[in-house]
C-alpha cells in the first residue's frame, strides 16, 4: 500500500501543471486560505483511491496536507465534501458536456463558458468564422450544476462547458469579460449572457485583465512604499503595505 501511495505521489510531483497546483495553493495557505488551498489542489485529484476519473493521481489526506501546508484534516474535510459533490452532480447533471472543459485561474468562485456544438459546427462549416455563441456567467457555487439549472432538460443536445475561470470575486471578473466583448449580431437573444466568441478569446481577454490587475497592484505597491519610506518606514511589513493599499483601493473607488 506505501508503495503504490509513493507511485502516485512520483506521478504527480513529476507533472509540471500538478506543481504549480501545489504552488498556487501554499500561496493561497500563505494568504489564511486553507480551505480553499485544499479544494484548490483536490478538484483537479482523484478522490477516492480506485476512482480514476480526474486529472492527478489520488493522495492521502495525510501527504496532501503536508505538500500544501495544511494538515491532514483540513483536507480530510475538503475530500468529504468534494466526494459528496461528485457524486451529486454524477445524478443530477445530464445534460451537460464536462469531458472538454479548461480551468484557468484562482479562487473559489468561477466565471465560465459553455455552448451548443450544433451552433460551433453551423458557423465553422457554412460561414466559416471560429466564432460562435458562448454563454459567460458566472456563479459562487459548482459550474456543472449552475448551467443544467439553467439550461433545463428539454433540450436536443448537451451543453459543452468549455472553460471555467477561478476567481475570488466572480461579480467583477464576468462584468469586466462583458465589457471587453461585443454583441454583434447577437441584439435579439432572450438571455443577457451570450455573445459572439470563443473560449480562446475568451481566455485571452481574462489574461489581458488578469495583467492588468497585477500591474495595477504592483503601480499602488510602490507607491505605498514610498509612504512608508516618508514617515521613515524603511523596511515595511506585509501587513503594513496591505493597510496601505487598502487606502488607495478605497480613495480610487
Amino acid at each position: 500500500m506505501a508503495k503504490n501511495t509513493d507511485r502516485r505521489i512520483e506521478a504527480n510531483r513529476m507533472n509540471p501543471e500538478f506543481k504549480k497546483l501545489i504552488e498556487e495553493a501554499k500561496s493561497m495557505v500563505k494568504e489564511g486560505k486553507k480551505t480553499q488551498a485544499a479544494y484548490h489542489v483536490l478538484q483537479h485529484m482523484d478522490l477516492e483511491q480506485d476512482e480514476n476519473k480526474a486529472q492527478f493521481c489520488h493522495i492521502p489526506d495525510r501527504q496532501l496536507g503536508e505538500m500544501i501546508g495544511t494538515g491532514k484534516s483540513t483536507v480530510s474535510n475538503a475530500r468529504q465534501d468534494l466526494i459528496q459533490q461528485r457524486g451529486h452532480i454524477e445524478k443530477i447533471v445530464k445534460n451537460v458536456d464536462t469531458s472538454k472543459i479548461k480551468v484557468i485561474g484562482r479562487g473559489s468562485e468561477s466565471v465560465y463558458l459553455y455552448y451548443f456544438p450544433t451552433y460551433q459546427l453551423f458557423n465553422k462549416l457554412c460561414l466559416e468564422v471560429p466564432y460562435f455563441s458562448c454563454n459567460i456567467g458566472r456563479t459562487t457555487g459548482d459550474v456543472k450544476t449552475r448551467v443544467s439549472d439553467q439550461i433545463g432538460q428539454q433540450l436536443p443536445e448537451k451543453a459543452r462547458i468549455a472553460l471555467i475561470i477561478r476567481t475570488d470575486d466572480c461579480e467583477a471578473l464576468e462584468k469586466k469579460i462583458h465589457e471587453k466583448l461585443k454583441r454583434e449580431n447577437l441584439e435579439d437573444t432572450v438571455g443577457e449572457e451570450w455573445f459572439l466568441t470563443n473560449p480562446t478569446q475568451v481566455e485571452g481577454i481574462f489574461k489581458s485583465i488578469d495583467e492588468e490587475q497585477r500591474k495595477e497592484r504592483n503601480e499602488k505597491l510602490e507607491q505605498a512604499k514610498q509612504l512608508l519610506n516618508t514617515l521613515g518606514i524603511k523596511d515595511p511589513s506585509e501587513t503594513q503595505l496591505d493597510t496601505i493599499l487598502e487606502r488607495f483601493i478605497d480613495s480610487n473607488e
